[in-house]
């Protein structure tokens, strides 16, 4: 997630660029439609270049995949640094209303992802992170690290992406994931001793 505006993001140079351009253009056209050409016009570069930093479209793709995996740990909040449990996707919501494209684009990698090895590899790679991240997220919050319990945590964050992405309504991720952390306190919080 950037701070420039759509139409500086346009324009650029380098690996970078043309990486976020590719997320742009499979976001807006489908991933069966990106080309050399589709992101070099995005990225205003000549289509060459896309050739010489990445070899094969393929390539690009799942370097375009990792970053925007590692782009949505960072800006989501699933690495919790702390015990508050409002920090567990705090920014989920807010990352999905500034920029869903990224979103998009994994989806769509996803569902591609299933007709090609290569890109399924990099999805399940990438989903691995994303339960490991959250399982040490659930561990630092004082719950069991547990990559089941990851799973379902992540799941459920995953279905609320999707769900914004469909709606538009980043007050219903809001309320959701206030419900998330309330079941997760319920987990955390020890019984009350009877004994006494």
């Amino acid at each position: 997630m950037t701070d420039r505006q759509p139409e500086d993001r346009r324009r650029g140079d380098g690996r970078q660029a043309l990486i976020e351009a590719l997320v742009r253009v499979a976001a807006r056209e489908r991933l069966t439609h990106v080309s050399y050409r589709s992101v070099a016009a995005e990225a205003g570069v000549a289509h060459g270049l896309v050739r010489h930093h990445f070899g094969t479209l393929d390539a690009m793709i799942e370097e375009a995949m990792a970053w925007a995996a590692d782009e949505a740990v960072i800006g989501s909040g699933l690495r919790v640094d702390d015990d508050r449990l409002e920090a567990l996707a705090a920014d989920l919501a807010q990352l999905i209303e500034d920029d869903p494209e990224h979103a998009a684009f994994q989806f769509e990698v996803i569902l591609e992802g299933r007709q090609r090895e290569g890109l399924n590899k990099q999805v399940r790679a990438n989903y691995d992170n994303y339960h490991e991240v959250v399982a040490r997220s659930l561990e630092r919050l004082g719950l069991p690290y547990d990559l089941d319990l990851a799973r379902l945590v992540f799941a459920t964050l995953n279905g609320l992406v999707v769900n914004q992405l469909i709606f538009g309504r980043p007050e219903e991720t809001e309320r959701s994931l206030r419900w998330l952390r309330r079941l997760l306190e319920h987990e955390r919080t020890p019984p009350a001793d009877d004994s006494a």
